[in-house]
């Protein structure tokens, strides 16, 4: 059994691994996050990336950096994604925790029962699905896919302006 430290330790270097520009983040807080308490304030989802068939999942995320008192805009983008499941979007949608981890065959198993996904991707396909994703809410959103990639397109500390219209 791994202490907490080592868990942390293993995730960070998880994080690191497999989310492109994670030093975005790490540069800011130290560490990879915890997106605990963090809200999602706009979502969005794209059929198309560059001009290719790529279906995309774009997340902005403001989070707060304890230490310094700083709240942050983080967009993560999801590519190739499958299975999206997204619920209760809505005027304030705080994460419990935003979980990425190796890809799911237990929610994989899930999602082939559901006779409204047949057909609907290849096993190429399938086979770049590399990674789960589940945002589990304290309020509000909740969404759970599977992805091929992670990456954060950009982080920047939020104004006191930009804070009242988010």
């Amino acid at each position: 059994m791994r202490s907490i430290r080592q868990t942390e330790i293993y995730q960070n270097k998880f994080m690191e691994k497999n989310i492109q520009n994670t030093e975005l983040l790490i540069d800011i807080f130290g560490k990879f996050p915890s997106f605990h308490d963090a809200e999602v304030v706009q979502v969005a989802i794209k059929r198309k990336d560059s001009g290719e068939y790529c279906p995309t999942f774009n997340a902005l995320i403001k989070i707060n950096n304890h230490n310094s008192g700083d709240d942050f805009l983080v967009d993560l983008k999801f590519k190739s994604i499958f299975g999206l499941k997204l619920e209760n979007f809505n005027h304030q949608n705080i994460l419990g925790d935003l979980e990425i981890r190796e890809f799911s065959d237990k929610y994989f198993e899930e999602l082939k029962s559901d006779d409204r996904l047949l057909g609907v991707v290849g096993n190429q396909e399938i086979e770049r699905l590399n990674l789960y994703v589940k945002f589990y809410y304290c309020f509000g959103i909740e969404a759970e896919f599977l992805c091929q990639s992670v990456s954060i397109e950009s982080v920047k500390v939020l104004s006191k302006e930009e804070k009242k219209i988010l």
